[in-house]
């Protein structure tokens, strides 16, 4: 046999095998996508909820105390709770397309979605820590 032939001959068998694996993992690979997916969106329904809670009981907070000063927490918090609505209206979403195995499209809305949830976790961290400073200095 030639070297040509050799090397022909390696080339397919590496050729064949990569795509023999590729074939027998596909549905193994894509159901586990499909269960990371689906963890990642039960986790972001967990977070959602926590951060509504920390939302409420800030609002409730700024509603009672009456503090003084606290116009501009009020306005970080209203848009803080309005990203929490558009957070709130995408599980739906990902819950669709988790089920018309989107996982794609699924996996790009889970991501924006996270990074909403950060930007509204940060935006009451800044009013929780502005709140602490304020009734420190008032009391």
């Amino acid at each position: 046999m030639s070297d040509q032939t050799i090397i022909i001959a390696l080339l397919a068998t590496v050729i064949l095998t990569f795509t023999a694996s590729r074939l027998w993992s596909g549905p193994r690979s894509k159901a586990r996508r499909q269960a990371l997916l689906s963890n990642s969106q039960e986790r972001l329904k967990t977070i959602t909820a926590e951060l509504l809670e920390k939302a409420n009981d800030i609002d409730q907070h700024l509603a009672y105390r009456g503090a003084d000063g606290t116009r501009a927490e009020k306005a970080k918090l209203g848009t803080a709770m309005n990203d929490l609505v558009i957070l709130s209206e995408t599980l739906p979403v990902i819950d669709h397309l988790l089920e018309e195995d989107k996982l794609d499209d699924c996996n790009q809305m889970l991501s924006a979605s996270l990074r909403l949830a950060e930007k509204i976790r940060r935006s009451i961290s800044d009013i929780k820590h502005t709140l602490a400073l304020i009734e420190d200095r008032s009391a």
